[in-house]
């Protein structure tokens, strides 16, 4: 049986297995920090879309035959351990797939 939504400590173990800080996922996903996430990680759910978004990352990250996604993650985690101000933008063509570019 599924369950409906991650915990706040379930959301947060996930988050640290894909090596995010709050900071990133939280800009990764539209916010200007990772307060948003703290406050998540604190509750006793995860909201749906964002509980969605964080399954399927980790997911894929887990899956060995999506190599552009893994590249796009060690990349994002480059970023965030250098604590660099950069923003990713990501764009996808038929040819080449998923491409990221650092701003």
């Amino acid at each position: 049986r599924e369950k409906k939504h991650l915990s706040g400590r379930e959301f947060r173990f996930l988050r640290k297995e894909l090596g995010l800080s709050q900071e990133m996922l939280g800009q990764w996903l539209g916010y200007t920090d990772g307060q948003q996430i703290a406050k998540w990680e604190k509750a006793a759910r995860v909201p749906k879309l964002q509980d969605g978004v964080l399954r399927q990352l980790y997911l894929e990250s887990i899956n060995e035959k999506n190599t552009q996604f893994t590249a796009i993650l060690k990349r994002l985690q480059e970023i965030d351990a250098s604590n660099h101000n950069a923003k990713l933008f990501f764009t996808e063509s038929t040819k080449k797939g998923w491409t990221s570019k650092v701003a």
